[in-house]
C-alpha cells in the first residue's frame, strides 16, 4: 500500500452542484491552503497597472466612471457586490468582464459562459455546469481556467469546483481519443471561486485514477491516494466588507488575476 492510500467509500451519484465536503472526503480529495509566493510561485504581486486601464483601479464607483470601459467594470462589480448572494448570474457576469479586463481572452482563447459538462459517478451519468470558463476553440477545445460563483446555499465552492475538473477532464480525454491523441494521465486546473467579487484561487489536480474510481469502474490497483488541492486567499487591505469596491482589495485581486495567467494560459 502506497503512502496516504485509504480505500474509498462509494458515494451515491449526484451532479456536480450537489457535491459536498462528503464527497471529497469519499474520494481523499484535501485542501492545502498556501500563501502567496507559494501558490503563484513568484516574490511578489504583479502590477496589475501594465494590463489594465489606470482609471480601472483609481476609480471609486460607476458614477465617476469617465469612460465606457471603466463604467462597465465598476457597474458590473457594483451588481456583483449588491445582488451576488442572490443572484449568482450578476457574478458571473462581473467575472467574465474582470477577465476580459485583465485580457485572458487574448487568441487564441475564449471566455465561455455557463459550460455543461457530463461525468459518470458511481455508474450513473451526472452534470457540471461551469458558470464560466477559459477554453482553446481547437478541435481538443481543452478547458483552461474553471471560475464558480458561490450559491446561496453553498458555504463554500470547492466540492463543485472540483466535480467541475474531473468533469473537464473526462471530457478531454474523450476528445482526445476521438482525434487519435494519446490520453493524457493527470492534469492540473487553474480554478477560481467567487463570493460577490471576492476570489479564491484553486490548482486541482486530477488523475485518470480518480476519474475512475469516481465513475464507480477502478481496476483495483491498490487504494486511491490523496488528492491534495492547493488553495490561495488574497489579502484584503480594505476589509472583507469592501470586497472590490475597496481601491486596495481592488489591486491585490487584480494583481492575483494577473499572476494566476501563468496556469491558465
Amino acid at each position: 500500500m502506497t503512502a496516504n492510500a485509504i480505500p474509498v467509500l462509494v458515494p451515491l451519484p449526484k451532479d456536480a452542484d450537489n457535491w459536498t465536503q462528503e464527497e471529497l472526503v469519499a474520494y481523499h480529495v484535501k485542501v492545502r491552503q498556501e500563501d502567496f509566493s507559494t501558490f503563484f510561485e513568484l516574490p511578489e504581486l504583479p502590477d496589475p497597472s501594465h494590463t489594465v486601464k489606470p482609471s480601472i483601479l483609481t476609480t471609486v464607483n460607476s458614477a465617476g466612471a469617465s469612460d465606457p470601459d471603466t463604467f462597465q467594470f465598476l457597474r458590473n462589480m457594483e451588481r456583483a457586490v449588491d445582488q451576488g448572494a442572490l443572484e449568482p448570474s450578476a457574478v458571473a457576469d462581473f467575472a467574465v468582464t474582470l477577465l476580459e479586463t485583465m485580457k485572458y481572452d487574448q487568441m487564441p482563447y475564449a471566455l465561455c459562459r455557463w459550460k455543461n459538462l457530463q461525468f459518470i459517478m458511481s455508474g450513473e451519468v451526472v452534470k457540471a455546469e461551469i458558470d464560466v470558463c477559459l477554453l482553446d476553440p481547437g478541435p481538443a477545445e481543452n478547458i483552461h481556467l474553471i471560475l464558480l460563483a458561490l450559491r446561496p446555499d453553498q458555504d463554500d465552492a470547492e466540492p463543485q469546483l472540483v466535480a467541475s475538473a474531473i468533469a473537464a477532464f473526462r471530457r478531454t480525454n474523450i476528445v482526445r481519443k476521438e482525434l487519435g491523441l494519446p490520453r493524457l494521465e493527470e492534469r492540473t486546473f487553474a480554478s477560481v471561486s467567487m463570493e460577490g467579487t471576492q476570489p479564491m484561487f484553486y490548482k486541482i489536480p486530477i488523475t485518470r485514477r480518480l476519474v475512475k474510481v469516481v465513475e464507480g469502474r477502478d481496476d483495483g490497483k491498490g487504494p486511491l491516494a490523496e488528492t491534495v488541492v492547493k488553495r490561495y486567499v488574497p489579502e484584503m487591505p480594505d476589509g472583507v466588507g469592501d470586497e472590490m469596491r475597496g481601491l486596495e482589495n481592488r489591486r491585490w485581486w487584480m494583481g492575483c488575476f494577473e499572476a494566476f495567467k501563468n496556469f491558465c494560459v
